[in-house]
């Protein structure tokens, strides 16, 4: 994030903890998003694919609404780095929300899978089942319950016909369509089609379209929300329809939208 961009977000954020504005609180939602998505694709590059993306971001949009709520303006530490925390903590909370088996079940299993792969590579084979048994210091009677549970823990879903695949993180088979689902073509079509109408645009241009055509703020609220005159966000309202034009002239898409 640039240093121009912050000291905006830190005088909106200073104005909205004295007024509670709903439109500064949107404004700050939107500034910090990317912070959300960023803390989304690092968590789920280490779990399974069963877990998408997009239910981290929601989770992770709830914990950014408390970070807004509990930051003290007074504090030390940048918003940025406390929201963080509070971020992936409402990301964890949903994953742990998500997951059916309880923590001691999981984390035997993994105590169990970390003491086979040790005893494979000691011995240069796979272990028997009283070897690790006596690794973790466990009965027969004992290690046998958590291996079940274990088998229990790994149940895939029932939706598709599954074969393993070489990365180990993925699972290749039919899935029963969807029905109710968006169409993922004119979805990833109007994906594209915001693309190209926010291309170019500065996180402060950004905010007039959103502020100006999806909040109905008038150039003035707008201005209070920017630090900005109503004159000039006058001026860069006109000068972003006619780059808006411009593109979508440019791209054959001019007669599709209405600017």
């Amino acid at each position: 994030m640039n240093p121009a961009a912050e000291r905006r977000a830190t005088r909106i954020l200073s104005r909205y903890k004295r007024t509670h504005s709903a439109i500064l609180r949107n404004a700050l939602m939107e500034h910090y998003m990317p912070l959300v998505k960023g803390c989304a694709e690092r968590m789920h590059s280490r779990l399974p694919v069963s877990v998408q993306v997009e239910d981290l971001m929601s989770a992770g949009v709830f914990g950014l609404a408390d970070a807004l709520e509990s930051y003290k303006i007074n504090r030390l530490v940048r918003f940025s780095t406390f929201s963080s925390r509070r971020i992936q903590g409402s990301m964890l909370d949903e994953l742990r929300a998500m997951d059916w088996v309880p923590r001691n079940v999981r984390q035997a299993v993994k105590a169990i899978d970390h003491a086979t792969r040790q005893l494979a590579a000691e011995q240069g084979r796979p272990p028997s089942d009283a070897e690790v048994a006596n690794r973790l210091h466990l009965s027969p009677e004992r290690y046998a319950k958590l291996a079940k549970h274990g088998r229990a823990a790994a149940l895939l879903p029932l939706e598709q016909t599954f074969r393993p695949s070489p990365d180990d993180r993925t699972v290749e088979g039919r899935q029963l369509p969807d029905t109710r689902a968006p169409d993922p073509v004119r979805e990833q079509q109007k994906r594209s089609l915001k693309e190209l109408v926010t291309r170019g645009l500065s996180r402060a241009e950004r905010l007039i379209v959103i502020l100006y055509y999806y909040e109905s703020l008038t150039m003035r609220e707008i201005g209070g929300v920017l630090d900005l005159s109503e004159s000039r966000v006058s001026q860069m309202h006109t000068l972003i329809l006619a780059r808006l034009r411009a593109g979508l002239t440019e791209a054959g898409l001019r007669e599709h939208v209405a600017l």
